[in-house]
């Protein structure tokens, strides 16, 4: 079932380098990864502390009924909640201007995104 799946991204590649735009990948679970499952971010990564915030959180969003919207995050802080990225970002250039600030999509699984080299071989 992996195989098959590894199989679509090379066709969703090329679809998307001969129109002009990225075709959607298929909604399936194996390209999701449950909340749940969400890794930790390592000291010194960009946003680490926000993003580790946001693991720790996201089981109390979803139990309150926020998945759908956008979080924004500042160190361990949450922000706010707003119904679009765009709001959520406009209120964290508001309060944060040149800061760093996390915005995410509030949901209960994440896109696993293959990037090759990085977590699928590189062709040799």
């Amino acid at each position: 079932m992996k195989q098959e799946r590894a199989d679509q991204i090379p066709h969703i590649h090329q679809d998307a380098t001969e129109n002009g735009h990225a075709a959607a990948l298929p909604a399936t679970d194996a390209l999701a990864i449950r909340y749940t499952e969400l890794p930790e971010a390592k000291a010194g990564e960009p946003l680490a502390e926000e993003w580790n915030t946001y693991r720790r959180e996201i089981g109390r969003l979803l139990a309150e009924g926020q998945q759908g919207r956008h979080v924004v995050i500042n160190g361990s802080e949450i922000i706010g909640i707003y119904d679009s990225w765009e709001k959520a970002r406009q209120a964290g250039l508001k309060r944060f201007h040149l800061e760093p600030f996390f915005v995410h999509s509030i949901r209960d699984r994440e896109p696993y995104l293959h990037i090759r080299g990085l977590n699928l071989p590189c062709p040799s």
